[in-house]
């Protein structure tokens, strides 16, 4: 309701104001997002938790290893988490969970053998069922894309060659190679400069490639970013950001194309810097040092939110337009010491799922397993 102007010319108006009622109060405003424990155990087989991944609102996963080197795998259903056992997966390490549909899960890890050599291994869930797929050797589960059962990447190795010129830095010439699965069998695929990082998004996988090298031989690698899509098997190039970043640089994409690169600046100072590519430009984006009057903390995964930004890890958050400080401190857990490391957007809301783990007491600092929500 309009509230009436009193001047000193009428009393009308106060006659109409008070006829009127008493004023309508402001709609209630929702709650500050904040962070939720939603799981934690004190089992003494429990450990940290190091990946998960929510293909559904109701439905999420998160990996990890209890009592040494046995899987710890739990399962969101939209009301609670319940541990998850694969068969024949018993002696298996699971470091990365991701997933392109609630029919389409993958987890990779390490098994190890009775003479105690581990080996890459994966399992894909197809809705109903768990599946050994079997992994080229070598393979690094740490970066790994999923685009759907029958289109997937893994991160094999990276060499350069510096040919030393005069006194001078000399020329660094670099080549990737990435396994690519077709939903049979695995081909290997080889890429000019550093893959630095690999994500899925709108039925494609995405590479970030370091280009144009510098700094390999004094361990201060460099390079001008590169960002390309694969269809299947086919890559193409969609974009070269024009500036050096430093070899750590991070991507995440959207359904939609849009691109993110979290990278540090190949400069004295080296300012963490994020970059936005909706076509035909990129846009730049400092990283403050403090959001909210507390230190941003950006360690972690660099993930697209679902909306208009991206978290980089659990406790900084870009919305498109300002960083927003998600670091709950000690009121997460109250006294406990925590960490939170892997991270996943949930699906239609702009939630976020964490994991890592939690100390059982000030004085214990056993590592007990860790969920939280961030709603």
């Amino acid at each position: 309701m309009r509230k009436a102007t009193v001047t000193a010319a009428t009393g009308i108006a106060m006659l109409l104001w008070a006829a009127a009622g008493p004023a309508q109060a402001a709609p209630a405003q929702p709650p500050a997002p904040r962070w939720h424990v939603v799981y934690r155990t004190y089992s003494a087989t429990a450990g940290p938790l190091t990946s998960v991944t929510a293909p559904a609102r109701d439905d999420a996963w998160a990996v990890g290893t209890q009592g040494g080197t046995r899987p710890l795998i739990l399962h969101w259903n939209g009301a609670a988490w319940t541990r998850v056992t694969i068969p024949g997966a018993g002696e298996f390490e699971p470091r990365v969970v991701t997933s392109t549909s609630p029919d389409d899960v993958w987890i990779l890890g390490h098994a190890v053998n009775r003479h105690g050599v581990g080996h890459a291994t994966a399992y894909r869930y197809d809705g109903r069922a768990w599946h050994p797929i079997t992994l080229p050797a070598p393979f690094q589960d740490g970066v790994f894309a999923a685009v759907s059962a029958s289109d997937a990447w893994g991160y094999l190795y990276a060499s350069c060659v510096t040919v030393g010129v005069g006194s001078g830095p000399g020329s660094t010439e670099c080549a990737s190679s990435v396994w690519h699965w077709n939903g049979a069998t695995w081909s290997l695929h080889d890429m000019n400069g550093l893959v630095s990082d690999i994500t899925a998004a709108g039925g494609r996988a995405w590479f970030l490639d370091l280009t144009a090298i510098q700094g390999v031989t004094a361990n201060h690698t460099t390079g001008l970013p590169v960002v390309y899509a694969a269809t299947g098997a086919a890559t193409r190039k969609v974009s070269a950001l024009g500036t050096r970043v430093t070899g750590s640089a991070q991507l995440a994409a959207s359904a939609a194309g849009q691109l993110w690169v979290l990278a540090h600046v190949a400069s004295a100072r080296q300012p963490l810097t994020l970059y936005h590519w909706t076509a035909p430009r990129w846009v730049a984006a400092a990283v403050p040092a403090r959001a909210a009057g507390a230190p941003l903390v950006v360690k972690g995964e660099l993930a697209f939110d679902g909306g208009s930004g991206v978290w980089a890890g659990p406790f900084a958050h870009w919305t498109g337009r300002r960083w927003v400080n998600a670091d709950p401190g000690r009121e997460l857990t109250g006294a406990s010491g925590y960490a939170l490391a892997g991270i996943a957007p949930v699906q239609g809301t702009a939630g976020l799922w964490a994991v890592g783990w939690v100390t059982r007491t000030p004085a214990d600092k056993t590592h007990d397993t860790l969920i939280a929500r961030y709603a």
